[in-house]
Formats: structure tokens, C-alpha cells, sequence
């Protein structure tokens, strides 16, 4: 569970982490525009993985620090590597700390004012929740589980003020609505390495695009490592 602590700690990291490799070549323009969102308090699912307060902020650093430090000795197998694709069109990519920080950390500009918290009873069978509730006299209940008492749990759903823009699409357009000129090496991550593509027109784009960008490729398995490892409350609970 992500504490206050916690999650003050993991946004002065994002902070550090942006101006660091980002600010240099990108200014403070978007870094402003985060901190005026939800974007260090957001969860990252609904009712998954890291449905928490700070969730958001937490996946985008694990996807950071997967993709820097422990995949970071895969790119200089190809720190400068080209693509000529069927129309002729050829790209050169260099890998750096920069490009490693955008398509890890900015991705999830997706999931900014995405969900709003909700609160809503639920039983608890927990010894903790019952000694405490007999304690202060309050009522204690039995099912065929066992006594429980009700306890307000927060949960969160979907806003219904969003644009239905795509995985992807919000980053980039966010992204360009302050100023920064990707490549297309980080286009081409932000825009498909956390996506399911969902139509035949969509699933030949992605594959074309894995096809031209190994940056994408690692990308996504850096995200998904974050998120289905590190990020899963199981396998946290047992290190």
C-alpha cells in the first residue's frame, strides 16, 4: 500500500528524474502542467493492479527504472541502429538517458483525471476491524463467514468527461501541446507500448511499428514487467 510517505517520495523522484533528462531538452513547460493535475495522486488501474492512490506515479517510475537500469545494457547493441522501411524511408535512432526517460515516464499522461474516488461499505472479516468496532461499542454482524462489521473502502471509477482518444493518443497530443518534438523512434513507443490494438487496421500499425522500433519492443516489455511484477500487491507482499 502506497502511503502519504510514499507517494510524496515517488513524485520528488519524477521530479528529479524530468529535470534531469527531460528539462534539458525540453523545458519545464509539461513538468508544470503535471503538477497541476492528478497525475502524482492518480491510480493506475480501476480495480487492478496498483488501484491505488499514487499507482500512476508508481508504474511510471518502475517502468523507468526497468527500462534504465536493468534492460539498460540492451541498447548498446543498438545505440545507433536504422530502419529503411518498403516506401524508402530510412530512420536513424540514438538511445539515450533522454529517450529512455520520455517513453518510460510520459506515457502515462493517458491515465491524468481518468478516475474519480468513491467510497462504499463493505464487510470485513478482519479480528483487527472487529475488536476495534466491539471496543467503540459499534455493531458487530455474522454471516455464514463469520462476524464482520461494514467499513468504507475507497474505490475508484471512470470519470465520464473523457476524450475517447486511443492508448496512446493524449500522451502524444499532450506531449506536442507543450513543445516537444519527439523522434519517431518515441513516437512510435508512447503510442503503441501500452496498447491492445483492437481492430485488424490497428493490429497491422502495431506490428508494423514493432517491426521498425526496437526501443517500442523494450519499452513494452519494460511496462509490462513493472506493472505484472512489481507492481502486482502479491508478489509485493512476499519480498
Amino acid at each position: 500500500m502506497l502511503n502519504a510517505e510514499l507517494i510524496e517520495k515517488n513524485k520528488q523522484m519524477f521530479i528529479s528524474f524530468y529535470n534531469t533528462y527531460i528539462a534539458p531538452r525540453a523545458g519545464q513547460q509539461l513538468l508544470s502542467y503535471l503538477l497541476s493535475t492528478d497525475f502524482f495522486v492518480a491510480p493506475l488501474t480501476r480495480d487492478g493492479i496498483l488501484s491505488e492512490r499514487g499507482g500512476l506515479c508508481q508504474q511510471a517510475l518502475s517502468t523507468f527504472n526497468v527500462l534504465a537500469k536493468e534492460m539498460g545494457g540492451l541498447f548498446k547493441h543498438f545505440t545507433a541502429y536504422s530502419y529503411t522501411s518498403e516506401d524508402g524511408h530510412t530512420t536513424v535512432s540514438n538511445v539515450n538517458m533522454s529517450t529512455i526517460a520520455i517513453v518510460s515516464l510520459l506515457p502515462w499522461i493517458d491515465y491524468i483525471d481518468l478516475f474519480v474516488e468513491d467510497t462504499k461499505n463493505v464487510k470485513s472479516y478482519e479480528q483487527m476491524d472487529i475488536q476495534a468496532a466491539l471496543a467503540m461499542n459499534e455493531n458487530v454482524r455474522s454471516d455464514n463467514k463469520g462476524q464482520f462489521v461494514w467499513k468504507a473502502e475507497t474505490f475508484y471509477k471512470f470519470k465520464n468527461n473523457g476524450m475517447p482518444l486511443g492508448p496512446g493518443v493524449k500522451s502524444l497530443m499532450t506531449i506536442a501541446a507543450n513543445g516537444i518534438v519527439l523522434t519517431e523512434d518515441e513516437m512510435l513507443a508512447i503510442r503503441w507500448a501500452n496498447n491492445t490494438p483492437q481492430t485488424g487496421a490497428e493490429t497491422a500499425s502495431y506490428y508494423d511499428a514493432m517491426e521498425r522500433s526496437p526501443l517500442l519492443v523494450l519499452t513494452q516489455t519494460a511496462m509490462m514487467r513493472a506493472k505484472y511484477v512489481l507492481g502486482n500487491e502479491k508478489i509485493r507482499k512476499c519480498n
